[in-house]
């Protein structure tokens, strides 16, 4: 027997005493509330779910014979022969001299589509700053399976690049170990395999053409023109591919691009099927998804917050709200520059009002003595609550033997009991390339973030079952040692591997308006899930208040039209922080999506109590059954979605205090339907 929590039960609960509207158009829906003085606060479901107004096309499904593909912004993905992806995508990128991709504006300019071939011609425009870039490309589908994707580029301007070329996504659930043939520049070929571990350095390089069967009797030829390509493994950055790009990272860079400059790059795809064929198995289709609770069992991992990039001081209100949260500790970043010393006192205070430790990432100068004076001077007559202390120096933001000695000897004597680390400030790919004074450490730490290349929607969702390849592979690396993941962000926060300047394109690149949205909070769900089933010790989430942080300041955005966000609210994501956080001491139960990137949860246990968090990754509506719960006499339940969303962000007191009680349970399956981006936070409750 199931017991079905429907959306009519849930609205009937919250909004009793709120007035809801549901404007015409098109996918517009505005909410209504009365708060902050009485003024009237409207959201409309782009708000909601996304952050912002910015609309998220659907894509186009196009065929060539057996092959199909989606198109979206002027590039192909999945493309697939019945069930077997061969390629996951294939788009152009434009990285600027600081490494940050410029984003586009694509136009249709003509199309032709028939039921088993297509050519589509379109251009895109790439402008950020001094940089203005062009290109016209066409993609051409035969009825024999054949694919030629074709750009031809125009500099509108002088500008120095990283990168401008065709990349090409393989996917690592599909490749993951799997044979190939790399026929280089001259002619010559080598057999190789996509890599099972994660490989820190290039995989394939200097290609021309790549062959592989994608699955039994279906083989693949892709070739290369304009350009010498290599590969690299994007799992690295928590990406879940393996990416074959121009231009080769052995040659200079960043170049010159002049005004006038034409480039022109193909790509070319053929695929050959042994007759007969017969496509792998997925399994029987069913009208709703599971998730089953395991018997993997770990500690639940230390929760924290990192301080403001740029600190107002805390209100009562925001110090409330947080401390509510239940966070563990509150880092701060301690460098030579940017007045951090100073500021040091006002983290060494917020921590304390905020009840919680304080995690100091150290980054050491070239003249390291007298820093290091500095800062003992500054906190021997201080209260400083120093849990850990995350060393750091060079360019990559590494950590040296010579590193933790030093500060260790240094700063031992400040807070006793704080332990001493380090890795890398950065993506797990600088803790994969250089070597770890793992005798010297107490811990091994780095940082991660969904779009280091790539911004949309399914990047980020597939970016999180390997947050859980690389927590694993970090442990595997430091011999076991406790993994502290610090901080995890939704942009990156380096660009050419220092901090960039607080140009307004610094503060776009940044900040994400989905950091605001229910996506952001279903994120957050999955993202937990997934390191905490890794057995990471701790993870540092966000900041503490403003576009990067768990809630709003109390003052308008800086830069409104990116980044709307309403003065004294919190965002969607801090319940999920706050529901997670209120089973710091117990267990986290290892579950298992039948669909994880459509849905995904993270199961809790404490003092006999069981909480379920589930996520729909989604902009549709999904069904979900939840199994393995031990058999309670009680549930309690809440449900984030585009309907509460208002009152959880402008009164998340009230909005945290109501929850929906069903007793008398026969069954331990629950099936819940979650609307678009919904975080339903599950409690069962055993008998008393």
């Amino acid at each position: 027997m199931r017991l079905l929590f429907s959306k009519a039960d849930h609205v009937q609960v919250h909004f009793a005493r709120l007035n809801i509207c549901r404007a015409s158009g098109v996918d517009t829906v505005a909410t209504t509330i009365r708060v902050l003085k009485g003024k009237l606060l409207h959201l409309s479901q782009n708000q909601i779910w996304y952050g912002s107004e910015v609309s998220w096309p659907e894509p186009v499904i196009l065929h060539a014979g057996p092959v199909s593909m989606q198109f979206l912004d002027g590039e192909i993905r999945h493309i697939t022969i019945r069930d077997s992806e061969i390629i996951n995508r294939i788009y152009v990128a434009v990285r600027s001299s600081d490494w940050r991709t410029i984003p586009s504006v694509t136009t249709l300019i003509t199309k032709n589509i028939s039921h088993d071939a297509f050519r589509v011609v379109f251009k895109s425009h790439h402008a950020e700053q001094d940089i203005d870039f062009s290109w016209q490309g066409s993609i051409v589908g035969k009825s024999s399976g054949d694919l030629d994707f074709f750009m031809e580029g125009l500099a509108n301007s002088t500008f120095h690049k990283n990168r401008i070329g065709f990349c090409i996504l393989h996917s690592t659930k599909e490749f993951v170990g799997k044979p190939c043939t790399i026929e280089t520049v001259d002619g010559a070929r080598y057999s190789a395999s996509f890599p099972t571990r994660i490989a820190p350095h290039q995989v394939f390089q200097d290609i021309r053409a790549m062959f592989y069967e994608a699955a039994p009797q279906l083989r693949v030829e892709l070739r290369f023109q304009g350009e010498t390509f290599e590969t690299e493994d994007q799992r690295n950055w928590a990406e879940a591919s393996f990416k074959t790009y121009c231009t080769p990272l052995i040659e200079p860079y960043p170049v010159e691009i002049a005004k006038g400059t034409v480039l022109t790059q193909a790509i070319s795809l053929s695929v050959a099927i042994d007759r007969p064929y017969t496509a792998p198995s997925r399994g029987p289709s069913t009208t709703s998804g599971l998730l089953q609770l395991e018997g993997q069992r770990r500690r639940i991992p230390k929760i924290g917050v990192a301080c403001s990039s740029n600190p107002p001081s805390l209100s009562p209100l925001v110090v409330a709200r947080l401390r509510a949260v239940g966070f563990s500790h509150l880092r701060f970043d301690l460098s030579i520059s940017n007045d951090s010393i100073s500021r040091l006192i006002l983290a060494v205070e917020d921590a304390n009002l905020l009840g919680v430790h304080l995690e100091v990432a150290l980054f050491l100068p070239e003249h390291r003595e007298p820093f290091l004076q500095s800062i003992q001077d500054l906190l021997k007559n201080l209260h400083a609550p120093i849990i850990r202390w995350l060393v750091f120096s060079g360019p990559f933001h590494t950590t040296t033997e010579a590193d933790i000695s030093l500060a260790r000897g240094s700063l031992f004597q400040l807070a006793p009991g704080a332990e001493f680390g380090g890795g890398t400030d950065e993506d797990f790919a600088e803790l994969n390339r250089y070597p770890l004074p793992v005798d010297l450490l107490d811990f091994v730490t780095f940082s991660m973030n969904p779009q280091v290349h790539t911004d949309d929607h399914e990047t980020l969702v597939q970016s999180l079952p390997m947050q859980y390849q690389v927590v694993c592979a970090a442990r595997d690396l430091s011999n076991g040692l406790p993994v502290h993941i610090s901080p995890i962000s939704l942009k990156p926060r380096y660009f050419s591997h220092s901090p960039a300047s607080d140009s307004s394109a610094y503060l776009s690149s940044t900040r994400d308006p989905r950091q605001s949205s229910l996506f952001g909070a279903a994120w957050t769900v999955a993202s937990l899930k997934n390191i905490s089933q890794a057995g990471a010790s701790s993870a540092t989430y966000y900041e503490t208040s403003g576009a990067k942080g768990v809630l709003a300041t109390q003052e308008p955005s800086a830069l409104p039209r990116q980044f709307p966000s309403v003065p004294g609210t919190v965002f969607p994501l801090f319940h999920v922080l706050s529901d997670f956080c209120e089973f710091d001491g117990g267990e986290t139960l290892s579950t298992s999506s039948s669909n994880p990137t459509d849905f995904d949860g993270v199961a809790l246990q404490k003092n006999g109590r069981t909480r379920v968090m589930l996520a729909n990754l989604s902009a549709r509506t999904q069904r979900v059954r939840v199994q393995g719960v031990p058999p309670p006499d009680s549930v309690r339940y809440r449900m984030l979605s585009e309907d509460t969303a208002v009152e959880a962000i402008s009164l998340p007191e009230q909005f945290r205090d109501v929850r929906r009680m069903h007793a008398g349970i026969p069954s331990p399956e629950i099936e819940t339907a979650l609307p678009p981006f919904a975080v339903a936070t599950l409690d069962f409750l055993p008998a008393i």
